[in-house]
C-alpha cells in the first residue's frame, strides 16, 4: 500500500482482545528492531485501574524508577515507509473519554489506514500455521485489497475496536488483523503469532517489516510446547486430535477452493465459446 497519502498507523493494546499478548509482542519487536522517536503518550490516570494493570518498578543507575501504563505513539523509521506504532496497554476505565482523546490525535496524523492486532484463543494445535486474517467495514479496502474481508463480527469488543468504529465514522479507513492462538497455550510470549501477524501486515499492506529472530524464536517455542505437551498422555492426545480436525478442514478448504476453480473456468471457457 503506498504511503504518499498518508502514515500507515498499527496499533495493539495488551489485554483482552490480544491472546498471548501476540499483538502487543509484535508492537514491542517492532520497536526494538527499528529506530524511531515516541511522539505521544497518554497515561492519564483516570483510564487505568492499578490494580489490574500495575505499574513496572525498574532499578537504574540512578535509582529506582516507576513505568507507568499508558498508550504511546512511536513513529518508526523504516526506509520509504511511512509507519506509526500505537502500543500500550487498554484502558480499564473512561473508555468515551480516552477514545475522544486518542482518536484525535491519531486524526491528526491523517493516516492513509490505521490497522489494529488482535488476537483470539480457538480450538488449534500449536505445530500448524496460525490461521490469519483481515477484516474491514471499509468498502474500497476490502475492493482494492482481496486478502482483506468484510468485517462482519457481533458481539463483545474492545477499545481499539469503538477507535476503529469512531474513526469509520470520520472516513478513515481502518482495518483488523486477528491471529488465532491454541487456547492450552495463552500465556505469552508467543513469537508464532507474531510472526503470523508480521505477515499479515506485509501481505495485506505491503509494509517491508523484517521478521529477523522471529522464525528462529517461533520455531524454538513450539519445540518446547511440544516437549512439555509430550509429558502428558493426555494433553499429547488431545493436541493429535487437533492436529486432525486442522487437517481435515485444511483439505476441505483446498477441495472447495479447486471446485470454485473449476467453476469459474468452466464459466469463462463458455463465455469465450460464446463470443
Amino acid at each position: 500500500m503506498p504511503t504518499d497519502k498518508g502514515p500507515i498507523v498499527i496499533l495493539a493494546l495488551n489485554g483482552w482482545a490480544d491472546a498471548g499478548a501476540s499483538g502487543s509482542g509484535l508492537a514491542e519487536y517492532l520497536i526494538d528492531h527499528y529506530e524511531g522517536e515516541e511522539i505521544l503518550r497518554i497515561d492519564d490516570e483516570r483510564y487505568f485501574n492499578f490494580q489490574d494493570v500495575r505499574p513496572i518498578q525498574r532499578m537504574r543507575a540512578e535509582g529506582m524508577s516507576i513505568d507507568w501504563p499508558a498508550v504511546i505513539l512511536h513513529r518508526l523509521h523504516l526506509p520509504g515507509q511511512d509507519v506509526i506504532l500505537g502500543y500500550g496497554s487498554e484502558p480499564s476505565l473512561y473508555w468515551r473519554t480516552f477514545i475522544s482523546e486518542f482518536q484525535a490525535s491519531v486524526k491528526g496524523l491523517e493516516p492513509s489506514v490505521v490497522v489494529t492486532l488482535g488476537a483470539q484463543l480457538v480450538d488449534i494445535p500449536h505445530t500448524r500455521p496460525f490461521p490469519w486474517g483481515v477484516y474491514s467495514t471499509d468498502p474500497q479496502l476490502v475492493a482494492d485489497h482481496p486478502q482483506i474481508e468484510p468485517l462482519e463480527y457481533n458481539g463483545p469488543t474492545s477499545a481499539l475496536a469503538v477507535l476503529c468504529a469512531e474513526l469509520d465514522a470520520q472516513h478513515i479507513p481502518t482495518a483488523q488483523a486477528w491471529v488465532s492462538v491454541p487456547h492450552y497455550v495463552a500465556d505469552p510470549p508467543n513469537p508464532k503469532a507474531q510472526l503470523a501477524l508480521l505477515e499479515a501486515l506485509r501481505d495485506c499492506f505491503g509494509l517491508e517489516l523484517e521478521s529477523d529472530g522471529l522464525p528462529d524464536a517461533s520455531q524454538t517455542w513450539e519445540e518446547q510446547i511440544t516437549q512439555l505437551t509430550g509429558q502428558s498422555p493426555e494433553i499429547g492426545t488431545y493436541v493429535n486430535q487437533l492436529e486432525t480436525a486442522f487437517d481435515d478442514e485444511a483439505e476441505q478448504e483446498s477441495n472447495s477452493g479447486q471446485v470454485v476453480e473449476e467453476i469459474e473456468k468452466f464459466l469463462r471457457d463458455l463465455g469465450e465459446d460464446r463470443d
